[in-house]
């Protein structure tokens, strides 16, 4: 696995060099992925993290087109979120695994017995709530 970000645009290599690869990219709502990135990149506007955004998409969409949706899924993170069995079956058939499910547990046991996140991510909810909240409005314009 390999999850650097801006892949999309280096499919034609990834393929080339590793003819049986899948890619799966994840596409997130701009506006919970403008609050995410804002942490990062203090510097980006609205108007530069958008453009990005949409050419990142566009660059999936193609990506999924050429290479058929049997080697590059996308999945939006919302429905990872929302159904992520669902999403996990997706997942599974697409990459033509067993399925675990131990998968469907997203803590995972730590040596002190007690349960912790396999993967340091911030919830929806708590990444909506900046933007729900009125502040930087004239940004999120740009978004939606």
């Amino acid at each position: 696995m390999e999850k650097s970000p801006y892949n999309e645009y280096y499919a034609d290599q990834i393929f080339a060099w590793w003819p049986e690869a899948r890619c799966i990219h994840i596409i997130r709502d701009p506006r919970d992925n403008y609050v995410s990135y804002r942490r990062k990149h203090p510097a980006w506007s609205a108007e530069f993290f958008a453009s990005n955004w949409k050419r990142s998409t566009q660059a999936g969409v193609d990506n999924r087109n050429r290479y058929s949706p049997d080697r590059y899924l996308i999945l939006r993170y919302e429905d990872l979120v929302g159904s992520p069995g669902d999403s996990l079956r997706q997942l599974v058939d697409f990459l033509q695994i067993d399925w675990n499910p131990r998968w469907r547990r997203p803590h995972a046991p730590a040596s002190n017995g007690r349960a912790t996140r396999c993967l340091p991510t911030s919830s929806r909810a708590s990444a909506l709530r900046p933007w729900r909240a009125g502040k930087r409005i004239f940004r999120f314009k740009m978004l939606q």
